[in-house]
């Protein structure tokens, strides 16, 4: 029996929580980096900025000329929020902590051994 495609409703449908969920973690990290003391004032504004621009009524590209009004809001934000991240992300490091999201990254430390140390510790054991 072949397995068909899932039909286009369902992909579509697949993409966007794909998407959603993209969007609602990295909505937590601004919130984390927003609460977090490393990262200056100044640049916790550009979330702020990025609320304001997409409240206000005047924009680039007017609301009423259909989507391209709400394109220009959602790139804008877009690229406040990344900015926000990424230069958050980069104060974090320079205070010397990480940020480790919560959700599939599991946090563990591993070890090297060396083949040639094993055989000498059993050698070792052995006697």
């Amino acid at each position: 029996m072949r397995l068909s495609r899932p039909p286009k409703l369902i992909r579509y449908y697949n993409g966007v929580m794909r998407f959603i969920s993209i969007i609602i973690q990295q909505l937590g990290t601004v919130v984390y980096l927003m609460f977090h003391r490393a990262v200056p004032l100044r640049l916790k504004a550009l979330p702020v900025l990025a609320l304001a621009y997409v409240l206000m009524p005047r924009d680039l590209v007017p609301d009423y000329f259909s989507i391209a009004g709400f394109v220009d809001d959602a790139l804008v934000v877009y690229l406040l929020l990344a900015l926000f991240i990424s230069r958050g992300k980069r104060h974090l490091l320079l205070a010397g902590e990480r940020y480790e999201p919560k959700g599939k990254t599991i946090t563990t430390s591993y070890r090297i051994e060396d083949d040639k140390d094993k055989d000498k510790d059993d050698k070792e054991d052995a006697a």
